[in-house]
């Protein structure tokens, strides 16, 4: 079985080696590579993976949502997303599915959303999967810190507030759940944080921030001093690159070994 991750540029995924890892211990003859594939070329290439057989690909920037003209399905959770990042061929049709807002989930451990307080930060594209679980999983209440309200559209079950707004302030003081989903604090920007006062947030409030990149961003320091659970986009990548297999293979993949091959990755990086 063959597998693949799209995208352009490409060289940058760390997805080869976490799949590859996972398949040598259930499918040893099977590959999993990087294609590059420019957008305006993203037709023929969806097209040449469903001739040449690949069981699967996963799909990052920036074809998350151009792909979903060109497949034959799509998923009820890639269609609320507006994004799809796994593509399972079954027989010649292309399905796609976006396994984000597990991933998301993942990175949660034992904690539950449901009649929460949530609140997120940005409400760019890496914003709409964790909004997704946020809704699927019944947070009591979602509350979304933008700099431009202009630009945080089609999140209808939240309230959505500039960051310096008092409220919003507010919000940041009792909510249970914060997670930053821009890439403030992201290499090489290593210093900078999303503009909010982190002495204002609840002290018992999880945090979670989606980049990976440094390991520990400056907003996930800060918030580690003040004694807050944290968490990092490590556990999202690998718990979606898992639930991905699952849908190419019917398999649960070996996950200790997808976060080996992942975090060795990252060390090699840093």
């Amino acid at each position: 079985m063959n597998f693949a991750v799209i995208g352009y540029p490409i060289e940058h995924s760390l997805s080869p080696k976490m799949h590859q890892a996972a398949l040598d211990k259930i499918f040893p003859d099977s590959s999993y590579i990087r294609l590059s594939i420019a957008p305006e070329n993203l037709k023929i290439g969806v097209e040449s993976l469903r001739n040449l057989n690949f069981r699967g690909f996963n799909v990052t920037i920036p074809h998350k949502t151009s792909i979903m003209e060109f497949l034959d399905e799509i998923d009820s959770d890639a269609q609320e997303i507006g994004a799809v990042n796994t593509v399972v061929n079954v027989s010649g049709k292309l399905i796609g599915f976006n396994t984000d807002h597990l991933g998301f989930l993942h990175g949660l451990g034992d904690f539950l959303i449901e009649n929460r307080d949530v609140t997120m930060l940005g409400a760019g594209g890496a914003a709409r999967a964790v909004y997704h679980a946020f809704k699927k999983n019944r947070a009591r209440r979602i509350t979304i810190g933008v700099r431009n309200l202009n630009r945080a559209k089609n999140f209808d079950s939240a309230e959505i507030f500039q960051f310096e707004d008092p409220e919003f302030v507010e919000r940041l003081a009792t909510t249970d759940l914060i997670v930053n989903t821009t890439p403030l604090g992201m290499n090489p920007n290593v210093d900078s944080m999303p503009p909010i006062d982190i002495e204002k947030m609840n002290r018992e409030a999880f945090v979670y921030d989606l980049i990976y990149t440094p390991e520990l961003t400056k907003f996930l320091q800060e918030s580690q001093k003040r004694g807050h659970r944290i968490a990092n986009g490590v556990p999202m990548l690998v718990g979606q690159g898992a639930e991905a297999f699952r849908l190419w293979t019917g398999k649960i993949p070996d996950i200790d070994s997808m976060l080996d091959a992942l975090l060795n990755q990252l060390r090699c990086k840093n």
